[in-house]
């Protein structure tokens, strides 16, 4: 009786430890997809953004005017580029990064470069009526320079998202964006691209 009654306890332990073991993996895979989700749309925005204003800065170049939609999509794009924050705030959180290996001091990082610009061409646009002196083309031409420089590593790493957004493709391509990790490297390589910029 002893006997059947510590068979009986044991095979229910066993189940137990083997329900708890499935709740545990289903948890940390259903917690693994949420953040590569999470991951997917902020570089997807990140990438879009990048590639976006490079389009809207070489416009700008050509016409030597900033237009009123001009100001608002490198408004909007400055708010995407913006995510990259959030994903070196993860890559700290999450893969022993440091805070300064982020930092960009004394230069301005990425995301204060993409806000001043916004900030510049709201100004030109609203105070000048969107036209530019020399001084202003310099300044766009070198944003543009830097933009161009992010967007081949969005073109190396991403290739299938553009100025219009991540498309299915990429969402597919990258369905465990934590376990990959080569947005780790794509994030290091525009920090990298944008030392020593300064406009």
């Amino acid at each position: 009786m002893k006997l059947k009654v510590t068979i009986g306890v044991a095979v229910t332990m066993v189940v137990m430890l083997v329900i708890i073991s499935v709740n545990q993996y289903m948890s940390v895979n259903q917690y693994q997809r949420w953040i590569s989700d999470d991951l997917n749309n902020d570089l997807g925005a990140v990438s879009q953004g990048i590639l976006s204003n490079e389009e809207v800065l070489s416009d700008v170049v050509v016409a030597h005017e900033i237009t009123t939609e001009d100001a608002q999509l490198l408004e909007r794009n400055a708010q995407y580029i913006y995510r990259l924050k959030t994903l070196q705030d993860f890559t700290v959180e999450m893969f022993n990064y440091k805070p300064s290996d982020f930092d960009h001091s004394p230069e301005p990082s990425s995301t204060e470069l993409v806000s001043r610009l916004a900030d510049e061409a709201q100004f030109i646009s609203e105070e000048r009526e969107g036209h530019l002196n020399e001084d202003d083309v310099t300044m766009i031409e070198k944003y543009l320079a830097l933009h161009k420089q992010w967007a081949k590593h969005v073109n190396d790493y991403y290739p299938s998202i553009s100025s219009e957004g991540a498309g299915q493709t990429f969402f597919s391509d990258h369905e465990n964006m934590v376990a990959e990790q080569e947005w780790v490297s794509f994030i290091l390589d525009v920090k990298e691209e944008t030392e020593g910029y300064n406009p």
